[in-house]
Formats: structure tokens, sequence, C-alpha cells
């Protein structure tokens, strides 16, 4: 597919729909400007709407590249070579739900890359193997240079303004969430 402007984001001087011809059929598809009308209006949709992009993105990468998806990729980043971390610990610091991480150190296990010691049948502390602590740091490396790339359309400062800002909205979250209840 190729696009006729590739600079057409909402907010600019030409907010006219884009559109973008599959050389292959020759119709012409809408693209997220149309899809994302409600981000006009609404924030969370359009911050939902740019997670949902970077979520299928990372997981055809990390699949395509070394067969693991998002949630393994989130858990071997939590681990560090020689510390053993609670299912719990990691759910939390990789922000994903308890069952999920069970389910994927049963992945990863099978890949050997993690390690579990367990006590009275559950597991108790999940480590690195040190297959996994090599792909882990090749991870990591993967990781920062599609960042690099995502971030490239900023400069230092932007990027640090952007780092803030998802912070405050994050807590903002949080707040709006808990006065919800």
């Amino acid at each position: 597919m190729s696009t006729s402007k590739c600079d057409n984001m909402p907010g600019t001087d030409d907010e006219a729909l884009m559109i973008m011809a599959d050389h292959d059929t020759g119709e012409a598809t809408r693209t997220n400007e149309d899809r994302l009308e409600l981000a006009d209006e609404f924030t969370a949709v359009l911050v939902i709407a740019i997670a949902n992009k970077l979520t299928r993105g990372a997981s055809k990468f990390y699949r395509t590249n070394w067969n693991i998806g998002v949630v393994e990729f989130r858990i071997l980043m939590c681990l560090r070579p020689g510390v053993g971390r609670a299912i719990g610990d990691i759910a939390e610091a990789a922000d994903v739900d308890k069952g999920a991480v069970s389910r994927a150190v049963k992945v990863l296990v099978d890949m050997n890359l993690v390690e579990t010691a367990a006590a009275a049948r559950r597991v108790n502390e999940v480590s690195l193997t040190d297959a996994g602590e090599r792909l882990a740091r090749d991870l990591r490396a993967a990781g920062r240079a599609r960042e690099a790339r995502l971030l490239s359309p900023f400069d230092a400062r932007e990027r640090r303004l952007l780092v803030d800002l998802l912070k405050r909205l994050s807590v903002g979250v949080d707040v709006m969430n808990e006065e919800d209840r």
C-alpha cells in the first residue's frame, strides 16, 4: 500500500481523509483517521487506539522473530540474571494478570528460557536460564531499537515532555478510576 500523504494527522491544516490504495486490487481503503473519529472527542479512545496499535505491532514483531508473545516479552523484561521473582511481583511489574503470567511462564519453561522453584505445588519463584538471559538481552536491545523508531519524530525535549505527560495521564487514570468506584 502507498499513501497519498504521509504526514496527514488530525489537527493539521489538511484534515481531509487520507485514502490508501491497495496496489494489488486497486481498491481504496479508509485509514485510521475515519476509524478514530471518536479520538477527537475522547482522549481515552485515542490512547487506547495507540496502545492497541503498539500491542499488535509488538506481538507480530516478537512472534515473528523469537516465537514469543507480548506477555512473554514483558515477563522476560521483568527478570534479571541471577534473581528469582514471584509470579505476583512479575504480574504487577509487567501490568499483566497473574493467570496470564502463570500461563506464559509455562510456555517460557517449555522453551527453556526460565526455570521455576516451587513449594506446596505452587510456583514461588521464576528466574532466567542462561538461554533466557541471552534472549532477554537481545529482546531488550530490539525493544530499545523499536522505541527509538517510534520516538524518532520527536527531539529530546519533546520525548521528555511526552513521557512526563504520559506519566501524569497514568496518575489521572488512577484518580478517575478511584473516583468512579
